[in-house]
């Protein structure tokens, strides 16, 4: 692959949110009625408008059928329909053909399982954008940009930005619970705002349970404005929360952790790291994290890549790194400490095995992921 197309797989990559021409067969489309397709995974059902997307947002409740969006749909001023509910959720496909959702509000649930997708399950979300993602109250547990709880799914290119979230346990900018599934060429961008009590927050994945996590990136901030500590909170991390049995693989994190504004009894924060708060019996490489961690009266278990590794169920790593003086954090279950000019420098990332088939490394620069980023 030459340099010169690698650089404008990046530029291309780095800009989801440019409009795309809509389908010539959504130009006049008006109604509920799909445009076109027979639902069939060769054949899908075309969305070309609010109309149709609340229809299929009723329709995807235990759902096998394959849809696909074939122009941009803005939610502005508009009630958020989501697909599925988690007792009916969507087991089919979704492919967003390189469009986006944009100015989504996410509607509170009291139950749980809050997302655009609350419940994915023997299915698939591919080729999609969302620009701009709200939860402006707390539930009670499994938040995510995208899906709320994923089993057996497949999510590949998708990118979430302009996350503004309140999550709860199990909370991802992309997945709140990722379990038996792939995530591959995704990213997400924004905000996290966490609360005392909370268990397992990540900026991509809050929980990833026998998954595959590939190719990924999150530049998600988690922060925690509470003056007050009113319980435990643990496995928070810039990337993952708590990953088991799973792989994850050519992935970063540079959002900041910021838990700084309250003074917090050590033993009430565990487990908070740049890429994973908390691993057990999984496998971690090619990985690095550029942000800042910042929790006052430090805990024991805040490290710079992992927060904490399970003795018991030990995992296995690769090439892990994170900036020792942009995070403020000297140690880490997982990883080594590095200077921000050796993450700067191209020949480190080669000497290391990063794959110039998936990483951009330019001089002066952390490493970007060519599909991945945004």
């Amino acid at each position: 692959m030459s340099n010169i197309f690698r650089f404008l797989m990046l530029f291309i990559c780095s800009f989801p949110l440019f409009a795309k021409t809509p389908n010539k067969l959504c130009v006049n489309a008006q109604g509920e009625q799909y445009t076109a397709g027979d639902g069939s995974k060769t054949n899908p059902f075309m969305i070309c408008n609010f109309k149709q997307f609340k229809r299929f947002a009723e329709e995807a409740k235990r759902s096998t059928l394959f849809f696909k969006l074939g122009v941009d749909i803005s939610f502005k001023n508009r009630a958020f329909p989501v697909a599925g509910t988690y007792n009916e959720p969507f087991k089919g496909g979704f492919d967003g053909s390189g469009y986006t959702f944009s100015s989504i509000t996410l509607p509170l649930n009291a139950d749980g399982y809050i997302a655009p997708f609350p419940h994915v399950q023997n299915g698939e979300i591919e080729n999609l954008s969302i620009n701009g993602v709200t939860l402006s109250e707390y539930s009670t547990h499994h938040v995510g940009g995208l899906v709320a709880l994923a089993e057996n799914a497949h999510i590949v290119n998708v990118h979430v930005n302009g996350i503004n979230i309140k999550a709860s346990n199990s909370s991802g900018g992309l997945v709140g619970e990722l379990v038996d599934s792939l995530v591959y060429n995704a990213s997400t961008k924004g905000t996290l705002m966490q609360q005392f009590g909370t268990q397992s927050s990540g900026g991509l994945v809050g929980v990833a349970t026998r998954s595959d996590i590939f190719s990924c990136a999150g530049h998600v901030n988690l922060v925690n404005k509470e003056t007050t500590s009113t319980g435990d909170v643990s496995n928070i991390g810039g990337l993952i929360g708590l990953a088991t049995d799973s792989r994850i693989r050519e992935v970063y994190s540079d959002g900041n952790i910021d838990y700084s504004a309250v003074l917090v009894i050590p033993e009430q924060v565990k487990s908070i790291g740049g890429l994973i708060g908390y691993i057990s019996n999984s496998y971690l490489s090619s990985a690095y994290y550029a942000g800042n961690i910042a929790v006052e009266n430090t805990p024991t278990d805040k490290g710079g890549a992992v927060g904490a590794s399970s003795t018991s169920e030990k995992s296995y790593s690769h090439a892990v790194f994170w900036d020792k003086k942009v995070s403020g954090v000297k140690k880490s279950a997982i990883g080594k400490a590095v200077t921000t000019k050796q993450l700067k420098t191209k020949a480190f990332w080669l000497d290391n095995g990063f794959d110039t088939r998936f990483w951009f490394l330019q001089k002066g620069s952390y490493p970007k992921l060519y599909v991945a980023d945004v």
